[in-house]
């Protein structure tokens, strides 16, 4: 996976980012290559990172390769300070595309973010970064709005039960069919979430369908002063899924808990933990379901794992038909298969079929039928010529 730099003096920037960058490819058992070398080709995969300075423009040399980039189909994503800085810090190519703006985020939380950004293009396979909050109103009202609005502005889409569900929409099916498709649950963990049986339930579909939590616990004076003892759901949270606020991150009436709210430092240092977690609970995820696609799929087909994990290479053992499968920790879109079509046709040869396995829990939903409807015909002019979808369902499925 091979990140393309134009530094433009940034010098700094590009310290933080590597060292972001470096860390969370540790965490994710990737390799991922950051270069400065705009002489040789950009692969299939890459894509480049322009640091905007209006002090220092690129060379002509840079330049080109720049205009390469783009034209070849490339992303190039361009970062800046503010978003009144595009026009002075940008050239004109990259003027007509959304930046990533540092001005969002604090001076220590923006590199984990840009990373996570680039993440999203590179490797986790969706620009959509789902986040799906879940709470106890008695105690954390006002603190989920807080969450769900900022995370909003930064660009994910935030799923919050009474913001999110249409007005006459079943709740209850609507609430886990968007928690299915969640990279990762906010979890909040206050000192009345366990006499909240919904919560309970999300959580515990969560753990099942193996998606990502991170549990934002109260600071432990908190849980003292309100005579509750911790819930006993943040004894079951793995080492790398608690986040525990500190003393004084709570801000407001202590008296008045569903009002209280974070302080700027401490939202500031939640989303970087946010932007470092979410990557790593989709690879977990992912992780999870690769054995479940193989047992499923090895009665009918011989299963050969492909160097880029999640991607399988099928052989009918019958016919002898070759299927490029992809293992989604998220459900598939239309985008996502003609994007793993695109990807097969360059195969040599390309297979007859491609496949998309990924968890389900509710397939007689309208919007799956649909979604297999669209899929199933078979294009005897193309190849790869048919589009397979296999749902898992649980263990017990």
């Amino acid at each position: 996976m091979e990140i393309r730099v134009f530094v433009n003096q940034r010098t700094d920037w590009l310290a933080a980012f590597q060292t972001a960058l470096h860390a969370q490819g540790h965490a994710l058992q990737l390799t991922l290559t950051l270069s400065m070398d705009h002489t040789l080709p950009l692969s299939p995969n890459g894509m480049a990172v322009y640091f905007g300075n209006s002090a220092s423009q690129p060379s002509a040399a840079e330049m080109g390769a720049l205009e390469t980039y783009l034209k070849e189909g490339h992303t190039v994503l361009p970062v800046i300070e503010r978003p009144e800085l595009a026009g002075q810090d940008l050239p004109e190519s990259l003027k007509s595309i959304n930046a990533f703006l540092l001005s969002r985020y604090s001076s220590s939380g923006w590199p984990a973010a840009l990373v996570d950004e680039v993440l999203a293009y590179t490797w986790l396979r969706r620009r959509a970064r789902r986040m799906f909050i879940s709470y106890r109103r008695a105690d954390s009202e006002a603190l989920a709005h807080q969450l769900h609005d900022h995370f909003m502005r930064l660009g994910f889409d935030v799923f919050l039960d009474d913001c999110s569900i249409e007005r006459g929409a079943n709740f209850q099916r609507e609430l886990m069919w968007w928690l299915n498709d969640a990279d990762m649950v906010l979890l909040l963990v206050s000192p009345q979430l366990t006499t909240s049986k919904w919560v309970m339930e999300e959580v515990e579909f969560a753990n099942n369908a193996t998606i990502g939590l991170l549990g934002v616990r109260w600071p432990e004076s908190r849980y003292a002063s309100t005579g509750q003892t911790e819930p006993v759901i943040a004894n079951t949270l793995f080492p790398d899924q608690h986040y525990r606020l500190k003393d004084g991150d709570l801000q407001g009436d202590e008296t008045r808990p569903r009002e209280q709210t974070l302080g700027k430092d401490a939202l500031d240092e939640l989303t970087t933990a946010v932007n470092r977690r979410r990557a790593q609970a989709i690879r977990q995820r992912l992780v999870n379901l690769l054995p479940y696609a193989q047992d499923e799929l090895s009665p009918q087909f011989d299963v050969r794992p492909q160097p880029r994990l999640g991607d399988l290479q099928l052989v009918d053992r019958q016919t002898l038909e070759v299927v490029f499968a992809r293992v989604l920790p998220f459900r598939p879109t239309l985008d996502t298969v003609f994007a793993l079509h695109n990807e097969a046709v360059d195969l040599v040869p390309p297979p007859s079929a491609v496949g998309c396995y990924y968890a389900e829990n509710d397939p007689t939903d309208v919007r799956i039928r649909a979604l297999h409807w669209m899929l199933d015909v078979e294009r005897p002019k193309l190849r790869p010529s048919r589009h397979l979808l296999w749902a898992y369902m649980g263990s017990g499925s």
